[in-house]
């Protein structure tokens, strides 16, 4: 393969990657509310920045606050939050973050997906591809057992989409071929 071939597909190969990504968009938790299995379990009270959750059993919760957000095949989210301890966290479980995925019939297709944790103290990020057959997601943050935390900074973004990218080089028979690229090896 000459050279300028290889020149010519890379070229091609950073301008479909990049045409495959879009800008970013962001939400903020509104209006806060927390469930627990066991409701006589849990404590929960915004503060500057987020919120405190104090949950005494042993099964799980979470804290909803985002809106159902309108989601496709390939669609690349980012959720991340800070994890502080409390005054009471010695025996805390990890606090960590996920997404409900909903299929086109509004229907559950999976309660915890892409789940990250991490115990007070630490910082929480979990970034996923939207998988097919869903059409909406809703982020949150959960556990799972004991809890006492101040989560704060919760945020939530789409930081692109993933295309899978056909590239054929422009001169014929050359050995760069037809290939697929999987974006998220490369961000």
């Amino acid at each position: 393969m000459k050279s300028s071939d290889m020149a010519a597909g890379m070229v091609f190969l950073a301008m479909s990657i990049a045409g495959s990504l879009s800008a970013a968009e962001s939400w903020t938790m509104e209006n806060p509310s927390v469930w627990a299995r066991d409701k006589d379990a849990i404590r929960f009270a915004a503060v500057a920045g987020g919120f405190e959750v104090r949950h005494s059993g042993v099964a799980d919760w979470c804290v909803n606050g985002f809106p159902r957000i309108a989601a496709t095949h390939g669609d690349v989210f980012e959720l991340s939050c800070e994890v502080a301890a409390l005054a009471d966290s010695a025996d805390s479980e990890a606090v960590g973050v996920g997404a409900v995925l909903y299929g086109a019939d509004g229907k559950v297709v999976n309660w915890v997906y892409a789940p990250a944790s991490a115990k007070p103290g630490g910082k929480v990020k979990s970034r996923f591809m939207v998988p097919r057959g869903v059409s909406e997601i809703r982020p949150r943050v959960l556990g799972s057992g004991r809890a006492a935390a101040r989560v704060l900074n919760v945020r939530f973004s789409r930081t692109g989409t993933f295309i899978p990218a056909t590239v054929r080089s422009k001169t014929a028979g050359s050995s760069f071929g037809t290939s697929v690229i999987n974006v998220m090896n490369i961000i």
